[in-house]
């Protein structure tokens, strides 16, 4: 029997028993848009974490070098931790061509702030941004290229970091921050990521600020643990960092109050990506649980198929079919079922998590990866749930058919 004449007859047997054919597909398609719908937003999520980290990197390398004191009560003094003489040691290392402290050329930083209007609430540790906002606005206005000219005193804050710092996020447009003791003008407040969605602070920003701003105001007199060297082209960085960690730890203004360590964004993009990644496909594997429900259900489905057509295989093997042809037409009804259920299932799972991401702070993303998984999953549910009722389809004896 050639391979069309069984695809058509396997067709034909479904369209003949639609409304089931039909319940059955259900739980394939549900189960394979579970999984998509899952994957593309926790992959549109990733995106959005690593574009978040890298989006003011540019082309230059830079090596940033983290002091972690030892007594916890000076990560927020008024205490500088990088001197002149820390920047002209690291300097004279080869491969670095410049060295700064407070300038946020990576964009984003821990800074701890407070209300400018009242000293009741406690100093929070937020996450302030500078290089550029994609946010949801809720009120006020978003930074523009006149605040960046002129320097302007003013930051967005997020619903989140408004009731952390006032107690509530209602009326927070027009009111001040304080800022290493200098005030801010609150001129927008956005959405942002919700607390209970993000636990790490390095990818939900509570604060924006033009870079201006902050390089007048701040980065002048700050008193952050952040070394910034820019290598010249050619420069290793392990080499370069390692370097200024054993000239800093022999030479360093606090060598002795703490320890010297490099912050490699890169592996800690890699880092958060894997774990992203995990999580995501843990999520997927839960939900694909479905799928071996639904796999039962065709199994189930065929197996009252091969049942209800006792007198067709008979007389198609009173004719010559063989016992091949009798497994493959039955084979060839499984897999349409599952790669019919599967495309629509795909389909369905990029549509809820297009809709899904209109309401949150990124898009879905789906891969080839996504796509493949969907045909891989079919195929297999199709021939393992299939090959069972196909062999019983086969190896009845035509003898007791035909009694």
């Amino acid at each position: 029997m050639r391979l069309s004449e069984i695809i058509r007859s396997a067709l034909k047997a479904l369209i003949k028993n639609k409304r089931r054919t039909i319940l059955t597909m259900l739980g394939i398609i549900i189960g394979i848009a579970s999984v998509i719908t899952i994957m593309a937003l926790g992959k549109g999520f990733q995106k959005a974490v690593v574009q978040n980290l890298t989006q003011s990197q540019g082309n230059e390398v830079v090596v940033n070098i983290l002091f972690q004191p030892k007594d916890r009560n000076l990560s927020f003094s008024s205490m500088n931790f990088y001197g002149a003489s820390d920047v002209e040691l690291v300097l004279a290392i080869p491969g670095v061509r410049s060295a700064k402290v407070g300038e946020l050329d990576r964009g984003f930083t821990s800074i701890s702030v407070r209300p400018g209007d009242t000293e009741d609430r406690k100093p929070q540790n937020l996450m302030l941004n500078l290089a550029g906002h994609k946010e949801s606005l809720i009120a006020g206005r978003l930074l523009d290229a006149s605040d960046e000219a002129s320097a302007a005193r003013v930051v967005m804050i997020s619903k989140a970091a408004a009731q952390d710092l006032y107690g509530s996020n209602e009326n927070a447009v027009g009111r001040s921050v304080l800022i290493k003791d200098q005030l801010f003008l609150v001129v927008g407040l956005y959405e942002g990521y919700p607390r209970e969605m993000v636990s790490m602070n390095l990818e939900r920003f509570d604060l924006y600020m033009p870079k201006a701003t902050y390089n007048t105001y701040i980065a002048q007199q700050d008193t952050g643990n952040n070394l910034m060297l820019t290598l010249g082209r050619g420069a290793n960085p392990s080499e370069v960092a390692n370097e200024a960690i054993k000239q800093l730890e022999l030479h360093g203004s606090m060598k002795d109050q703490g320890i010297y360590q490099v912050f490699d964004l890169a592996l800690m993009m890699e880092g958060i990506g894997n774990i992203l990644s995990m999580i995501t496909y843990f999520i997927s594997a839960i939900a694909g649980i479905s799928l071996f429900i639904a796999g039962v259900g065709v199994m189930n489905m065929m197996y009252i198929s091969v049942s209800e057509r006792t007198k067709e295989i008979g007389i198609r093997r009173a004719m010559g079919a063989t016992q091949s042809s009798i497994r493959n037409q039955f084979l060839a009804e499984g897999l349409a079922i599952t790669l019919l259920g599967g495309f629509l299932g795909f389909l369905f799972g990029v549509l809820v998590a297009s809709v899904a991401s209109r309401f949150l702070p990124f898009s879905a993303s789906v891969d080839l990866f996504s796509i493949v998984l969907t045909v891989v999953v079919s195929v297999t549910i199709g021939l393992v749930f299939s090959v069972m009722p196909a062999n019983a389809a086969a190896r009845k004896d035509l003898i007791d058919i035909l009694r």
